[in-house]
């Protein structure tokens, strides 16, 4: 399962798998990876995004409700 959020145009994918398109995205270079739930990773994802060059940005966690929780509480800190 996955929830798309945009931020503008540039999208991020909170996920408890990879899809066959999500594989596929993290082969272009400016698309942000991160397997682990933490503010640190997080944060290191929304500061990326704020780059020109940011393509995409996938969370992964087998806990998709911890990842979505954890995500947003860290959208306002």
């Amino acid at each position: 399962m996955q929830i798309k959020i945009f931020f503008g145009e540039k999208p991020v994918y909170l996920c408890d798998t990879l899809t066959p398109e999500l594989k596929e995205l993290c082969k272009h270079p400016d698309t942000v990876f991160i397997d682990e739930t933490s503010t640190a990773a997080i944060h290191s994802l929304l500061h990326e995004i704020k780059k020109d060059t940011f393509h995409a940005g996938i969370l992964l966690d087998n806990d998709l409700e911890k990842l979505q929780k954890c995500f947003h509480a860290n959208l306002h800190s």
